[in-house]
This record gives C-alpha cells, sequence and structure tokens, in this order.
C-alpha cells in the first residue's frame, strides 16, 4: 500500500516564546500515522516533549535533532485516535517555534521497521543549493522534508528535487523561508534539496524516510472476505453472538 498526504494538515506558530505550546488538529478516519515537525530559535530551547489528545506521546527521530538556537526535530504517533484534540510541545527553555503535523495513511505499522532512514544537514555559509542524500530507503518509501532560511530581510528558496510541497512560508518574522514537503523513493537512495540565494545566515534540512505498510493488496482481499462472511453470518445466524465475537471481534464491536 503506498503512502499518502491526507487533509487536516495544520501548522502553527509561536513568536511570544513560552516552553509549552499548543494548538488544535484534527486526525481523519484513515490515518493510521501522525508526524510534526519542530523548528525551534531559542538556545537550549529544544523540545522535550510532543503529546497529541492528552496521553499519546510521539517519538522523537533523532537522526532528524539539531540542537538549537535554528534547531529542528521530527516527531511520530503510530495509529492516533481519529479526533480532534490538542498537540502540545514543551520545550527545555523559552523561545519561538514554528510547527508542521501531518496525517498519513499507509505507513507500516511495525515500530521496528517504520523508520527506514533519517538525516539532517544545514550550514551558514552562502550557498545556492542545499541537499540531503538518505542512502537506505526502499522504493515506495516515503521521505518528509523540512527546510529553514534563518534571516531578518527575507530570501526565497525554492524545491529543486522535485518534492511535493506541504507547506511554504516565505519572509515571515525571523524565518525568510520555511517548506514542508514530501517525496516517494524509487530506488535505495533518494535526495531533498532547496535553491536560492542568501548571505551568511543559518540553513537547516531534515529529513525522514517513512516504509508502507506490507499489506497490499491481498490483505485488502482478505478484510473484504472476512467482511462478506460477517454480514451473511449475521444476516442468516449462522453463528451464535458468542462466536461472532471470537470471530469476527477485530473488524467490529459486536
Amino acid at each position: 500500500m503506498a503512502i499518502a498526504v491526507m487533509g487536516d494538515n495544520s501548522y502553527y506558530a509561536q513568536d511570544a516564546g513560552g516552553t509549552s505550546h499548543s494548538w488544535s488538529h484534527t486526525v481523519p478516519v484513515g490515518c493510521n500515522f501522525l508526524w510534526v515537525w519542530v523548528r525551534e530559535r531559542a538556545t537550549g530551547g529544544q523540545a522535550t516533549s510532543v503529546t497529541f489528545n492528552t496521553t499519546e506521546t510521539l517519538t522523537k527521530v533523532t537522526g532528524t535533532y539539531q540542537a538549537p538556537p535554528y534547531g529542528h526535530s521530527g516527531w511520530y504517533l503510530m495509529n492516533p485516535t481519529v479526533t480532534t484534540a490538542n498537540i502540545v510541545v514543551e520545550h527545555a527553555a523559552s523561545g519561538r517555534s514554528k510547527y508542521q503535523a501531518i496525517n498519513l495513511q499507509g505507513v507500516s505499522n511495525d515500530p521496528a521497521s517504520v523508520i527506514s532512514d533519517s538525516g539532517k544537514t544545514s550550514s551558514s555559509s552562502t550557498f545556492s543549493t542545499v541537499n540531503l542524500t538518505l542512502s537506505s530507503v526502499s522504493a515506495g518509501d516515503m521521505v518528509l522534508d523540512m527546510f529553514a532560511s534563518w534571516d531578518s530581510t527575507g530570501y526565497d528558496w525554492d524545491i529543486i528535487q522535485s518534492q511535493t510541497t506541504i507547506y511554504q512560508l516565505n519572509q515571515y518574522s525571523w524565518i525568510a523561508t520555511l517548506y514542508c514537503a514530501y517525496k516517494e523513493a524509487s530506488g535505495s537512495s533518494i535526495t531533498v534539496g532547496y535553491g536560492g540565494s542568501q548571505p551568511s545566515w543559518q540553513k537547516n534540512l531534515a529529513a525522514v524516510a517513512l516504509a508502507p505498510s506490507k499489506a497490499g493488496n491481498r490483505g485488502y482481499i482478505i478484510a473484504f472476505q472476512r467482511w462478506k462472511n460477517f454480514l451473511e453470518d449475521l444476516k442468516h445466524g449462522n453463528v451464535p453472538p458468542a462466536n461472532l465475537r471470537r470471530q469476527y471481534g477485530d473488524l467490529v464491536t459486536i
């Protein structure tokens, strides 16, 4: 099953400082994976925890982390509750931050292999391009990236490696350009990148590769057939209620 970016993705900006920031986010029906990018501008102000719906704790992907100031990190939650609730991010110190939450479907449910690869790069030199290659991916993996260039003047950057934009922000406060994008891998390595012109200000790029569900069409065929059997047994009374629970309890509450 191919991974797909769903709707109801949310963006939140916090410029007033503080150590605890929250915003409302909707997880739609069909979403099995919630991803959150965090951008930080405060020395020692790294995110220490991210939660959704009060009790659902997200996991940080250490390969995406760069210490602030001008820091970033990526966090994920497998099988989030389908609801509208707050995402809460706690920071170690007060500072300004930007957040992007992304709903996905078709992501692997195997905690041991859901993250295929991750990486980051940054520079304070004058560059016209910033690229990042992940070399431990497989065809069909979904790569999410976050790019930010930091300055007080405003220099626009653009995608140069055929990613698809999820969110784009130009010339906003202390961020000149902010991108969140995605791209599907077609082989064992993949490159994401951005191009523009800027003096020696800080530029950050992070990416993560997510493995798709392995169910494929066979999984859908089996699930469809079980639903068909359940409806037939229910209609004709072929199976006692207790047996219905044992046979189909994972499909429906009986």
